[in-house]
């Protein structure tokens, strides 16, 4: 019921309106949730006040289900699997990992094939206590990331269809504005991230949830806050999750000046504390992992690459993609600020955007300023060092730990959904004046046309020297041909709105917003053969080492940070070969795969070495070992670091002066012209050995330089971070046998002559424990990154387990949580028999 309707019966009954208004204590939880901006259509209203959603939505949901058919068609309809970015190279390594753990019957808490190894449910990647990622127990790769790529898009799509009817949205509104956001280049950007994905399709949820939870007193509106933040929380992106924390800040503030607000924040806050109790186990030993990681160390430089420059705002209004054009070095990172953009797509699409400016314009400000604030506060954020507000958000809340600023385009992304179902609604009450916006894009379209068709001018000035006048050519008629479509379809808009009878009109502003949107990007998620997670890569049968072996794969796709600062960029290998009807993305995909690129090696169970750190989770000695490796090529102290970290194997294409030291193992040809050759490095450290001199170091930095000081012999000696140094024993003999060697427990049987340290070549970690014949002994931390024990004379058992503190902890919290959350929910008996006495008095 509207206020206004409510207004006139109170004064009609001679009562006190504003007495009506308030909440009353003993029916607070039982009523029904009223939208803030009753639409044109209020009777189309959803039937179901407790979920926004009803059985006559099921079609309109089905229909945004169906519009993924053509954005992910190879999947879909051809049996292909997604693969770009993060998909292949990261998440499905990880993937393995962790159905490998499971299956040898360890707990999924450490990767011991990243580098020299990583924790795995710490890394929020891995999405360990994120419900669907046990489906990767029972389903392939290819056919797991189909579903869950299309089922968060679906996930997503629905819940702003939900969000929207519950601000009182009319149905083809909501659907409308889903399909937008749907649509739209951020979100279907996220897809090629893995478990960014779902943490955005978890944020129109939240904010459904948080405008019912502002509105309705009672239990039930914070559970479900509670539930779908705590959802966001284990999908595994700290990120998005921040984003959307930012998003709601700015959403929410009009509403709580009012005077019930202290109840108000009240609600908001204990459901983001059951959702953050709930959901310890998988943030808690995330923020250990930050801790100790380079990530909390990142400078503004490293930390804003990748920001929405201002010339790149042109991609978010008009369809037109920098990346498609083959820029030189210097205008690729003043345009994108980087060699190639973060977010493949911001675009929001010309149309869907101006049917946006509508719902600013006509929808009531409570609702429509809130979302615009929201929007432009994110869009400003995206920018980085380009935005006013940048330096200002960092400074005083996490945010400073978020990489790549472009991913707010998100949130900008989910405003715009928003806005523009509402404008949608508006369109039935502000008809001829409605078609400014829409004309303005299109003289926009038209004035971008002129620009991008007059190549001969703009070529010579931003594209690379080499590329060729049939090169300029293409690419000026692959975004005419965009440009011209999105401008046909704002016409189209135009003139329905002048012409067309109303809800002809309405219908034809929709299909242009979500159709200009949805060609723009049906190729954005590009799929591959199945073949690409199933082809053995021939360099596996050349390793040495047997079942433990240890690879150093050059990394052709990453420089250091020295190399960097020298201008140094990563120099691409050149696909030679491609199988029959492979697209060249793909086949070049498969060559990386070909060679064994850290950590793709982890799916075959190959651990991994001096892996570069790509997103900030490495311990700094780690990190700074990995590149020291790189800098000391050609010098003996290569050879020496390779044979400290136990590496069995080298890989490499491209001849180099240090291949020298090593000894060739034979090549194996690949999608790349240079072959794959295999080496093997001499006189290698074993897995686990034992030795009796000792060099204490605390000092990471020191420590790194006395592994490679030529005094330093790894054979015998070790360097410890603490302890008293020892001598090395001239008459020491020992010997090792690794009798379990498992993800999260290694166990090992040791004998010494004397007094020595155990080395076992993994990486250090808070969370490995240590047990010496039965009795808990203190894990040292070895050569700058590996573990060590003390000991004694004699044989001994050695049991290596991995249990960190934080997920103990975690997972206690996230058991109370869970119960909270079932007390919640379960009936309360007083409440009940309170409502059945006064049912009964009503009856009478």
């Amino acid at each position: 019921m509207g206020r206004r309707r409510l207004r006139s019966r109170a004064c009609a009954a001679g009562r006190d309106p504003v007495a009506l208004l308030s909440p009353v204590p003993i029916d607070a939880a039982r009523v029904p949730f009223e939208p803030a901006t009753p639409s044109p259509m209020a009777a189309d209203l959803p039937s179901s006040p407790s979920t926004g959603l009803s059985r006559e939505d099921l079609p309109w949901l089905l229909a945004l289900a169906l519009l993924t058919v053509p954005l992910f068609a190879g999947p879909l309809l051809r049996g292909e699997v997604l693969y770009r970015r993060d998909l292949n190279m990261l998440w499905v390594p990880q993937m393995e990992s962790f159905v490998r753990a499971v299956a040898e019957g360890s707990l999924p808490l450490w990767d011991p094939y990243r580098a020299f190894g990583q924790p795995l449910l710490a890394d929020p990647r891995a999405e360990i206590a994120y419900p669907p990622t046990w489906l990767n127990l029972i389903l392939r790769p290819g056919t797991y990331l189909t579903g869950y790529v299309v089922g968060h898009i679906v996930l997503a799509a629905v819940g702003l269809y939900r969000w929207l009817r519950l601000r009182g949205a009319s149905t083809l509104a909501s659907v409308a504005g889903a399909a937008v956001w749907e649509t739209s280049g951020p979100l279907l950007s996220h897809g090629n991230f893995g478990h960014m994905l779902p943490a955005a399709a978890w944020m129109p949820w939240i904010f459904a949830e948080a405008d019912r939870c502002l509105d309705e007193p009672g239990r039930r509106s914070v559970l479900r806050l509670a539930l779908v933040t705590a959802a966001q929380l284990l999908a595994g992106s700290p990120d998005v999750t921040m984003l959307t924390g930012l998003g709601l800040v700015v959403y929410v503030a009009p509403r709580l000046f009012h005077p019930s607000w202290p109840a108000r924040v009240g609600r908001l806050a204990l459901a983001g504390a059951l959702a953050a109790c709930t959901s310890a186990l998988q943030w808690l030993p995330m923020l250990e992992l930050v801790r100790h990681g380079v990530r909390s160390t990142m400078g503004a430089t490293e930390r804003t690459t990748g920001s929405v420059t201002p010339a790149r705002l042109v991609e978010a209004v008009m369809p037109v993609w920098w990346n498609s054009l083959r820029l030189q070095h210097h205008v690729s990172l003043a345009v994108l600020d980087a060699i190639e953009p973060f977010m493949l797509s911001i675009y929001l699409g010309a149309p869907a955007l101006a049917l946006a400016a509508v719902g600013l314009w006509r929808v009531p400000r409570r609702l429509a300023w809130p979302l615009g604030a929201m929007a432009l506060v994110a869009l400003l954020f995206s920018m980085g060092p380009h935005g006013l507000i940048y330096d200002a958000i960092v400074a005083v809340t996490p945010l400073r730990l978020v990489r790549f600023p472009s991913k707010a385009t998100i949130v900008v992304a989910l405003a715009v959904g928003m806005l523009a179902g509402l404008g949608l609604d508006a369109l039935r009450t502000a008809r001829r004046a409605a078609a400014v916006p829409f004309a303005v894009l299109l003289a926009a379209c038209v004035v971008a046309r002129i620009a991008v068709a007059r190549v001969e001018w703009w070529g010579p000035r931003l594209l690379a020297a080499e590329a060729s006048a049939g090169e300029w050519a293409r690419a000026a008629a692959v975004n005419v041909r965009a440009i011209d479509l999105t401008a046909a379809l704002l016409a189209v808009a135009v003139l329905a709105i002048w012409l067309a009878p109303r809800k002809l009109a309405v219908a034809l502003v929709a299909l242009a917003a979500v159709g200009d949107l949805a060609i723009r990007h049906r190729d954005l998620n590009a799929s591959a053969p199945a073949a690409l997670f199933s082809v053995r890569p021939a360099a596996l049968d050349l390793l040495p080492g047997g079942r433990l072996a240890r690879i150093y794969s050059y990394d052709y796709g990453f420089a250091t940070s020295a190399q960097k600062a020298r201008g140094l960029l990563p120099s691409p290998l050149v696909l030679a070969r491609a199988p029959r009807g492979w697209p060249l993305p793909a086949a070049y995909v498969l060559g990386v795969h070909e060679t064994l690129a850290p950590p793709t090696a982890a799916r075959w169970g190959v651990f991994g070495s001096y892996d570069l750190d790509t997103v900030g989770f490495f311990t700094p000695a780690q990190t700074r070992l990995a590149e020291l490796l790189r800098e000391v090529e050609g010098s003996p102290a290569h050879l020496r670091l390779l044979q400290v970290g136990g590496v069995d194997a080298v890989l490499a294409l491209r001849p180099e002066r240090w291949w020298a030291d090593l000894v060739p193992v034979g090549e194996a040809s690949g999608s790349f012209r240079e072959p794959i050759r295999v080496f093997r490095v001499p006189d290698t450290r074993p897995r686990a050995y034992v030795v009796s001199g000792v060099r204490t170091i605390p000092d990471d930095e020191a420590a790194i330089q006395a592994l490679v000081d030529p005094a330093f012999d790894p054979a015998r000696e070790v360097v410890l971070d603490s302890g008293v140094p020892t001598p090395i024993a001239p008459e020491f003999t020992s010997a090792t046998r690794i009798l379990e060697h498992r993800s999260d427990r290694v166990t090992i049987e040791a004998e010494a002559s004397r007094s020595a340290v155990l080395v076992l070549l993994g990486a250090s970690d808070p969370g490995w424990r240590a047990s010496l014949d039965g009795v808990r002994v203190p894990v040292r931390r070895a050569n700058a990154i590996f573990r060590a024990v003390d000991l004694p004379p004699g044989r001994h058992r050695v049991v290596f387990l991995y249990r960190p503190a934080t997920i103990e902890a975690g997972a206690l919290l996230s058991l109370v949580g869970a119960v909270a959350l079932i007390g919640l929910a379960l009936p309360q008996r007083g409440a009940a028999r309170g409502q059945a006495a006064r049912d009964s008095l009503r009856s009478r």
